[in-house]
């Protein structure tokens, strides 16, 4: 038998607060690069990437897809989810 008695931790209280993993912040993505002659970027090659994503400053307009059938063809916006994860 399993249950659940609600969120681990007992609830109440503050979070605590988010730590940049170490990854992003070597390679400069914990900063707000608006301007596209900017050379830090970073590119993820998989599923592709939520465009939305409240925290993933994502480029649009040099996003790429490569699938050319299927639910992701025409599109590097993420279906799957994998890639919005590993960026």
């Amino acid at each position: 038998m399993v249950s659940i008695n609600g969120k681990p931790g007992g609830g109440g209280g503050t979070p605590p607060a988010q730590v940049t993993p170490w990854g992003i912040t070597r390679v400069g993505g914990s900063q707000n690069f608006s301007n596209s002659a900017e050379s830090n970027k970073v590119w993820i090659l998989d599923t592709g990437i939520d465009f939305t994503h409240t925290d993933l400053n994502v480029d649009v307009t040099n996003a790429k897809t490569f699938v050319t059938t299927g639910k992701d063809a025409r599109s590097a916006s993420d279906n799957n989810g994998h890639g919005s994860h590993v960026a």
